[in-house]
């Protein structure tokens, strides 16, 4: 694998981190209303 393919399979697994982060914010949030 070259690094060009790490580098965008490492951005892509960053921003589904990023999105799942941001769902459980989501989540934690409706629950303390």
């Amino acid at each position: 694998m070259s690094i060009s393919d790490s580098l965008s399979l490492m951005l892509a697994f960053a921003g589904f981190i990023l999105m799942l982060l941001h769902l459980i914010i989501e989540i934690i949030k409706n629950t303390k209303k």
